[in-house]
């Protein structure tokens, strides 16, 4: 599926003409990913995560199932983020809950740096791309994509 949506993406960012500014892709809906409370502490290379940004990502995503859960989550995780630099996962899901919200540009430089904390998430590069897309940042969106869709 996840292979799909990658082509779908490329299909979309080959039509654009070249030369031109390219129109922001405003149709590409951002799907909420699942989580499993209790998943360990992320993919990241770092060392432990500080005990309160762990707790404040947790309150965050204890909201995960809500309607509202963009809302309840931003404050906590920008708190999460804040109390520890190197968590990935908070920064991952900050980086989801600002797509959700429709703030791409706010977006890429917190899924660009859960990227570098943790660089084998494909997840983590997902969200970057479709990121990447909403912003508007297609030369980059390119880049990322031909690196997912690479033989490993």
């Amino acid at each position: 599926a996840s292979a799909c949506a990658l082509l779908v993406i490329g299909f979309v960012l080959g039509r654009v003409p070249a030369g031109r500014t390219p129109p922001q892709v405003a149709t590409i809906s951002v799907p909420r990913p699942a989580y499993e409370p209790g998943s360990g502490t992320g993919l990241g290379l770092g060392a432990t995560v500080h005990p309160e940004s762990e707790r404040k990502f947790r309150e965050a995503m204890a909201f995960h199932n809500a309607p509202d859960f963009s809302r309840k989550a931003l404050p906590l995780l920008q708190e999460a983020v804040g109390q520890d630099a190197s968590n990935d996962q908070a920064r991952f899901w900050l980086g989801v809950v600002l797509l959700l919200e429709g703030k791409s540009a706010d977006a890429v430089p917190a899924l660009e740096r859960a990227v570098e904390l943790a660089p084998r998430s494909v997840p983590y590069k997902q969200y970057l791309l479709l990121a990447y897309l909403q912003a508007g940042a297609n030369d980059k969106a390119l880049r990322l994509q031909a690196e997912l869709l690479a033989p490993k």
